[in-house]
């Protein structure tokens, strides 16, 4: 699987902007989640259900501990390169990682954050599913 990797993230003029406390190191374009025991956001894992519920896209890089501001829907600009009209899911490979559909597999918790509407635009609508493929 190849993770779109995005440098610069920016809300679009539609993104719905969140504000929380990391409790990990998170790193700009990461898929996040809400982490039950710390009540802190991390990065999201497909691997496993636990780890699967997404709460949004982080539009910076951000330290432990620090301050961390998320899109949970509406459009991202990054500076990655995205496929136009193609579907992003959670993915496995690696924490935070968004892929294209096609590198969703089996064993992954199937996780929709959202589809490209330009080539550097992620128009966000996260479906947390729980359903794992075999």
């Amino acid at each position: 699987m190849t993770d779109i990797v995005a440098g610069t993230v920016t809300p679009g003029a539609t993104a719905d902007v969140r504000n929380g406390i990391c409790g990990v190191a998170i790193t700009a374009g990461d898929a996040l989640r809400l982490n039950s025991a710390t009540s802190r956001y991390d990065p999201a894992q497909a691997d496993a259900a636990a780890t699967a519920h997404v709460k949004g896209v982080a539009l910076h890089d951000a330290v432990p501990g620090g301050p961390i501001a998320f899109a949970n829907g509406g459009s991202v600009e990054m500076d990655a390169v995205l496929t136009l009209g193609t579907a992003y899911f959670l993915s496995s490979a690696g924490a935070g990682g968004i892929a294209p559909v096609a590198d969703i597999g089996s064993g992954d918790t199937v996780t929709f954050l959202g589809i490209a509407t330009a080539t550097t635009v992620l128009e966000v609508k996260i479906l947390n599913s729980a359903a794992v493929l075999v």
